[in-house]
């Protein structure tokens, strides 16, 4: 919540447009409602209602009469003009998108001003590392501008490079602008967040105290507020926040993000009542606020730090049809608020007639995931996975957890191969899924599913089995094959219908299939030692088999988990019997590795080092188990690091060799490149350290995308340069994973927030 004052701030000032003639109007108008400079030559008339309702505030009004005028005019230089003024029209209302989209048409000819107003529609869009250039070249053929437009495109360099990080840089463009410029003002206000951004908040402050009628300059007001909160005088800073304006109320920026500034102060001063009280108010009387998604974000976060349970204020906002912006926005609060309370009807209701009444809203991806969630809670996976279908247009985030949610519904529809590349899925997107996807990839390892086991029948077991079509014997073995839903829930009636099975058909050619999901119930059950006993007898029952082989390595997981130390001797030697009887296949350099994982768990090393160059020795093994084996030799030798720092660089050298082998899929390559930069910082090396960082980061990732490991990359190298009080370069790392839009890309914003409100680092 913090965040949100420094964030609006941020936002208003990559929005706000100054031109000329705006600032020549200000006597007139709202210095914060600009009207665009005066450079079109068609009719007054055309140009009077485009213009009038651009002055009413109706864009969309004045943005549909010049399209019209478009699609009737012939003439290409009155089509330029229009499409220009258009442009003009959708940047200064805050449409910099729309405006992007006119302004590069083909059918404009390029020339300055069109050069301008992309620079500010860039701007606006947060795209200042394409506005400079497009500034710089302007100024450079500033014979072409007048002097108004000169200083007006000066103060957007000013602007693009103070985004850009280069607040020095921006400080002596706007102190080269002349002191009776008719843009006087927003140099100042520029002036002011530069120095802001570089902790000079005593030399704002020695600017606005002497500034003449301070009250009636809302933006000055709202900086001179911040020098205050900057040098952490929250009381200050809230006085100035609340000065009253005697004239007109201040424009809807300025109250939206004065109010996320107070209620900070408020939060601040252990005020959370007035904070709920002022936030309550302000969007009862805005509905239609700018920043009405945020405001309505930090609300909801107040009552749950509060604990307050009473959702009235949201009930009347998700119920006023008259205000279907704010409606939209409350309803998933209440709904949320609803299901926490016990109501999973009503909160299900909730979300079904959001979706209905938003089919388009950008929070459909949340709603389906609750709806989904609701269902998989319910039973019905099916239902669910009809509210997961994947969209690219949904961030990387919310596709990470439909993936996540779709793998446990494909589990629960007995769908092994689907659940599992969806748990995969999720891993990829979102690196928070990673442990959790694994644990459940592991575990439809552990449970099986029917269509594998009839894969791993002999043939005369599948031929047995086609014939016995009306058996009693086959019905019930298939009983026991349906119980398993390969979960908790479903592993007593698992063992329940299995013990049964075989105590009605001890000789049955499916006995050891049936002893098989037993074992595996067992084992999900924690009852370590039966299940171990059962699922050695499948191994020795069916060694020659895939399925003796599968189950002598769940004996194995088993005995590892007991409570005997004894018993890890014997998974090692479990394992040791699967590796000599399946020598050179993938089952045996499996058992391999697990055996290394068991050694380090014994505490020997060197032995687990041993076995797992043993495995990078061979030539025959799979390429996901030898980086298996080289990424497990690295944490062993790191691990071994504490005792001679020597191990430290045999594991940089081991992950080193990973890193650069020729092939490696990006997670393995990206996770080996972390790892070493990690070690380098415990080594002291922290240059090399970000070098590497900044390596992972670059890897390419055309084979796969590769997320969780690049984006640890750019935290880690983020944090570095945070620690050296190097604010703007660890800024622009978290905005490349922002603007890449991953998994993190909200935790970036967050951090970049956090950074700006303690630093005063404005963009």
């Amino acid at each position: 919540m913090k965040c949100a004052c420094l964030y609006l701030l941020i936002t208003y000032y990559s929005l706000l447009i100054i031109t000329p003639r705006a600032l020549a109007q200000q006597e007139k108008a709202s210095a914060n409602a600009p009207v665009a400079p005066q450079v079109t030559t068609y009719s007054e008339k055309q140009k009077d209602l485009a213009a009038q309702a651009a002055s009413e505030k109706l864009p969309q009004v004045s943005a549909s009469i010049l399209r019209t005028q478009l699609q009737q005019e012939k003439n290409p230089e009155e089509r330029q003009k229009l499409t220009l003024r258009l442009g003009e029209i959708l940047v200064i209302e805050h449409r910099p998108d729309e405006a992007l989209d006119v302004l590069n048409s083909k059918d404009l000819t390029p020339d300055a001003m069109i050069s301008f107003w992309k620079a500010q529609a860039l701007l606006a869009s947060g795209k200042a590392s394409e506005a400079e250039p497009l500034l710089q070249s302007l100024l450079a053929t500033k014979n072409v501008l007048s002097q108004e437009y000169v200083e007006a495109t000066s103060l957007a360099l000013a602007r693009a490079d103070r985004a850009l990080g280069k607040n020095e840089e921006a400080l002596k463009i706007v102190e080269s602008i002349a002191p009776n410029s008719t843009l006087a003002l927003p140099v100042l206000e520029e002036r002011c967040a530069i120095l802001l951004a570089l902790k000079r908040n005593q030399e704002v402050e020695r600017l606005l105290e002497n500034q003449k009628e301070l009250t009636e300059q809302p933006r000055l007001l709202y900086l001179y507020a911040l020098a205050a909160w900057q040098r952490g005088d929250q009381a200050e800073a809230l006085r100035r926040f609340t000065i009253k304006k005697e004239t007109s109320s201040p424009p809807e920026w300025t109250s939206a993000a004065t109010v996320a500034g107070i209620a900070n102060c408020q939060m601040a001063l252990q005020k959370p009542e007035e904070a709920q009280a002022l936030l309550e108010k302000y969007l009862q009387e805005h509905p239609n606020a700018p920043r009405l998604p945020e405001l309505i974000t930090q609300l909801e976060q107040l009552y749950i730090t509060q604990n307050n349970k009473d959702g009235s204020v949201f009930y009347k906002w998700a119920n006023d049809v008259t205000q279907p912006y704010r409606a939209s926005y409350a309803m998933l609060p209440l709904a949320r608020m609803l299901q926490q309370q016990g109501h999973p009807t009503k909160s299900e209701a909730l979300y079904q007639s959001f979706l209905k009444n938003f089919p388009n809203h950008p929070l459909v991806g949340e709603v389906n995931l609750a709806l989904a969630q609701e269902k998989l809670n319910q039973g019905d996976p099916t239902a669910a996975l009809a509210l997961l279908g994947d969209q690219t247009s949904f961030s990387l985030s919310i596709r990470a957890r439909m993936a996540f949610l779709r793998g446990l519904a494909e589990s629960a529809l007995k769908q092994p191969e689907r659940a599992e590349k969806e748990f995969h899925q999720a891993e990829l997107f979102d690196p928070a899924f990673a442990s959790d996807a694994q644990y459940n990839q592991m575990l439809l390892h552990v449970a099986g599913d029917p269509a594998k086991e009839q894969r791993l029948l002999s043939p005369e077991q599948k031929k047995i089995l086609n014939e016995a079509v009306d058996g009693a014997e086959r019905k019930e073995y298939l009983q026991v094959l349906d119980s398993d839903h390969a979960d908790q829930a479903s592993a007593a009636e698992v063992i329940k219908k299995a013990r049964a099975f075989l105590a009605a058909h001890p000789n049955s050619p499916f006995a050891n299939e049936v002893r098989m999901k037993l074992g595996e119930a067992l084992l999900r059950k924690g009852l370590v030692r039966e299940a171990r006993l059962e699922l050695e007898n499948v191994g020795h029952a069916e060694s020659n088999s895939e399925l003796g082989r599968q189950a002598l390595l769940l004996a194995a997981q088993a005995a590892a988990h007991s409570m005997d130390p004894k018993s890890i001797d014997d998974a090692v030697m479990i394992l040791e019997q699967v590796a000599q009887d399946n020598k050179g296949s993938q089952d045996a350099w499996q058992a391999r590795l697990e055996q290394a994982a068991l050694k380090n768990a014994q505490a020997l090393p060197l032995e687990a080092i041993a076995i797992d160059d043993q495995i990078l020795a061979a030539t025959d093994v799979p390429p996901e188990l030898r980086y298996t084996a080289q990424m497990a030799k690295g944490d062993t030798l790191s691990g071994l690091g504490l005792k001679d720092p020597n191990n430290y660089r045999a594991a940089i050298a081991t992950w080193r060799a990973l890193a650069d082998s020729s092939g490696v899929p990006p997670r393995w390559r990206n996770q080996a490149l972390c790892k070493i930069g990690l070690i380098e910082e415990k080594l002291n090396e922290n240059d090399i350290a970000l070098a590497t960082y900044y390596e992972a980061m670059k890897t390419p990732r055309l084979q796969e995308p590769e997320q969780l490991w690049h984006d640890k990359a750019a935290f880690e190298a983020a944090h570095i340069l945070e620690e050296r009080h190097q604010w703007n370069e660890a800024i622009q790392l978290y905005q490349q994973i922002i603007a890449e839009g991953g998994p993190r890309a909200a935790e970036a914003k967050a951090r970049i927030s956090k950074l700006r409100l303690e630093n005063l680092l404005w963009n």
